[in-house]
C-alpha cells in the first residue's frame, strides 16, 4: 500500500491479526469533541491523509451534518 505521502505501510497485522485498517476512512465516534457538544470526535486518518495521522490515537473534531468522501464508520461492539 502507498499513502498520500507516497511511503509505503508496512506490511504487517495488527495484534488481532487484522491489516490494513488504518488510512481508510476517517472513523466517526460517539465521543464529543469537547464541552460544547457541537462536534464529534473523528479518528485515524483517511486515505487522503499523511502518515502521522494515521494512528487511532490521533483526534479532530467533525460536525456530524458535514459530509466528506473520505470520513465513514466501523461498526464495533
Amino acid at each position: 500500500n502507498v499513502l498520500a505521502d507516497n511511503t509505503s505501510t508496512v506490511d504487517s497485522p495488527s495484534p488481532y491479526g487484522a491489516y490494513d485498517m488504518a488510512g481508510n476512512v476517517w472513523e466517526w465516534t460517539a465521543s464529543w469533541y469537547d464541552s460544547s457538544n457541537s462536534s464529534r470526535v473523528v479518528r485515524g486518518g483517511s486515505f487522503l491523509s499523511l502518515t502521522n495521522y494515521l494512528e487511532s490515537s490521533y483526534r479532530v473534531s467533525g460536525f456530524p451534518v458535514d459530509r466528506y468522501y473520505s470520513d465513514g464508520f466501523r461498526c464495533a461492539h
